[in-house]
């Protein structure tokens, strides 16, 4: 009864139980704990009335229908992938529990500062957006300095590396101008406040480098008097005197038809005078006047400029001028005349101002001891 009963369960678990089936192509048998293919692993299939799987399979899990027949699941992935996955949701989003965020901490994520939106960022010394470079923001949003190439209201110019070197901006944003201190476009020369002022220097206008000063030598009435009165033997005989009086090459300062200062009241630039434009004069009381493109003694830009110094200590001198420099008519016959009833006008060596210097005593007879301004050559 024994060996009945357990040849009859023998037969029914290797016969149509398909969990004891034998494989013909391994020869092994296949059980509960190996998977056949395309199935996944512990998950089985439902069987048919007949004891045959009902319907084909799925590569991935099935589940049993409301009838009892199989039904694929849907997966994403692609074989033995796992369990199904949400699309676009990395597993470390699934861990976390945020879709569509990224835990790796990318830096491009965080907001990059922008020149010119308006809003001071970090790195940003100011932004004032549209208005930078009109302000005091530069367009690259540093506040704006003198040097930085760029124009702010509080600045006449700026050109950057250029500014004091070339061009007509300074060093501090300013524009050029003579008497500044800084020698920039079109200019020879800048001493600043030395400006006309010293020699070896600058020009007033900035417009020439001037030399050691030449001298004035102003002789007195007591030296060849002879000379001085009555007849003086014209230009010729006044320049001789010069020379042996100052004992070198000199020109007597004395106005003629043939020898003119100005034409025009402090105009000067008269060829043949005897005071040359840019030049430095000095006398017995140091340095008495630069002169400036019009080549006469205390003029600047067209009107009367004092002195530095006087022309002499005594007095008073022959000159033939009017006090702006142009040519007066009583020139004692061109310094020829013995006639004691021609007249002329005499200058006072000892003024600095207004021309007094080239007239300021007359009319006074040309027989008058007067001394004469003598100009090195």
């Amino acid at each position: 009864m024994v060996v009945v009963v357990s040849a009859v369960m023998l037969a029914a678990c290797s016969g149509q139980n398909p969990l004891f089936q034998l494989d013909p192509s391994s020869g092994s048998e296949t059980g509960g704990t190996q998977a056949s293919a395309g199935e996944t692993s512990g998950v089985p299939t439902s069987e048919g009335p007949t004891g045959e799987p009902s319907g084909p399979t799925s590569d991935g899990p099935t589940s049993a229908g409301p009838g009892g027949e199989t039904t694929a699941a849907l997966t994403s992935g692609s074989e033995d992938s796992g369990p199904p996955q949400t699309s676009g949701t990395s597993s470390s989003d699934a861990s976390s529990g945020m879709v569509g965020e990224s835990s790796s901490g990318n830096d491009s994520d965080v907001p990059q500062p922008v020149c010119g939106d308006g809003s001071k960022d970090p790195g940003e010394e100011c932004d004032d957006g549209t208005e930078n470079g009109k302000t005091e923001c530069s367009p690259t949003c540093h506040v704006n300095k003198c040097g930085d190439d760029y124009l702010s209201p509080n600045e006449a110019c700026d050109n950057g590396e250029d500014n004091g070197v070339q061009g007509d901006c300074t060093k501090v944003c300013l524009k050029n101008i003579c008497g500044d201190g800084e020698t920039l476009e079109e200019e020879a020369c800048d001493a600043g406040a030395g400006n006309g002022q010293e020699a070896p220097g600058c020009s007033h206008d900035c417009k020439a480098t001037i030399a050691e000063a030449l001298d004035i030598c102003t002789t007195g009435p007591e030296f060849l008097g002879k000379v001085y009165f009555n007849n003086m033997a014209g230009l010729a005989g006044a320049d001789s005197a010069c020379e042996t009086k100052c004992m070198g090459n000199y020109k007597a300062m004395l106005a003629t038809e043939t020898r003119v200062a100005s034409k025009v009241a402090y105009a000067g630039m008269e060829p043949g005078w005897v005071v040359k434009p840019y030049t430095a004069y000095s006398g017995e009381q140091g340095l008495i006047f630069v002169t400036g493109p019009e080549g006469l003694l205390g003029v600047r830009d067209g009107a009367d400029a004092p002195l530095l110094s006087p022309l002499g200590a005594k007095g008073p001198a022959w000159t033939g001028l009017n006090p702006n420099w142009t040519r007066s008519t009583k020139d004692c016959a061109g310094w020829t005349s013995k006639d004691v009833n021609t007249t002329t006008v005499l200058g006072d060596p000892t003024a600095t101002v207004q021309g007094k210097y080239l007239a300021v005593e007359g009319p006074k007879p040309c027989s008058t001891l007067a001394a004469i301004y003598c100009v090195q050559q």
